[in-house]
């Protein structure tokens, strides 16, 4: 398993299983524990996902150091205290006493306090990586104005339709690593069925999904494609074993439309929708 450097000196591993909607019990069982008989170390969920309990009784019974572990607050939680509470409250519900990343869900107002919250949780070493999802420049910018430990993760939506490549050059600047969430764009009919992905597919002898993954993670982002399905669980880790060419890598580029799965909206529109207080 390859896995990226992160600023703070520490390292994730580039790939990981997104929990995003897993709520049923015994599909996160058998999703999680498939993962881990395939060598998957990175878990990431949220207490706004609703399965933190669940897979907290599932880590209980693995080694934890073996277990990269990633949760987060939710912006109505913001506010020191409030979010000391989250950050308890999922200590309590995953049933561990550290986190190994711990995110702000997403930007919003009195967001700053919060991070007060997370710097004496990581001083205090129940926080082991300081994170963000689905910040932009100006929001990163305003949290670090007051911060004293500056996040060392981004977690943003970025797939072969939404590559917002300024955006990644922006925090590649500041050495803040980026993991892509829906990587391969919720698994679409449109990109399943793309003609430039099912060449490169076929070139290879591997899914699209493997093609995407591996597009993602040559440029350095590290994924967590979410599936409940066992033998999807074991395919998107099957990546390692070849390495897209030049060629590959400029075909998929082309396929940019800048436009969000999560919004039906273009990217501009998005944008619009991530300012201070939505």
């Amino acid at each position: 398993m390859q896995n990226f450097k992160l600023s703070n000196s520490g390292s994730i591993p580039c790939i990981g299983l997104g929990t995003y909607k897993m709520t049923d019990e015994n599909e996160l069982y058998r999703a999680l524990n498939t993962a881990f008989e395939h060598g998957y170390t990175m878990i990431d969920t949220a207490y706004f996902y609703k399965n933190e309990g669940t897979i907290g009784k599932i880590i209980k019974t693995k080694k934890r150091s073996d277990i990269v572990l990633a949760t987060k607050v939710w912006p109505s939680d913001f506010g020191y205290d409030n979010t000391m509470y989250s950050i308890e409250r999922s200590l309590q519900s995953l049933q561990t006493d550290y986190i190994d990343i711990m995110y702000i869900h997403w930007p919003g107002d009195d967001m700053e306090q919060s991070w007060k919250a997370f710097e004496k949780m990581y001083d205090e070493k129940v926080i082991k990586n300081l994170a963000v999802a689905n910040f932009l420049p100006n929001h990163y910018e305003k949290l670090t104005i007051s911060a004293n430990i500056k996040p060392v993760i981004n977690q943003i939506e970025l797939h072969p339709y939404n590559q917002s490549t300024e955006l990644t050059d922006y925090f590649k600047s500041k050495d803040i690593q980026i993991i892509s969430w829906s990587p391969l764009a919720k698994a679409t009919d449109k990109l399943l069925n793309e003609p430039i992905l099912r060449e490169i597919a076929k070139k290879y002898d591997k899914s699209i999904s493997q093609i995407v993954l591996r597009w993602h993670i040559q440029q350095g982002f590290a994924v967590i494609p979410k599936t409940k399905t066992p033998h999807r669980v074991k395919e998107n880790i099957d990546i390692f074993d070849f390495e897209l060419d030049d060629n590959d890598m400029k075909n998929i580029k082309s396929l940019d439309e800048k436009k969000t799965i999560s919004h039906s909206s273009n990217e501009e529109d998005w944008l619009k929708q991530l300012r201070y207080g939505n």
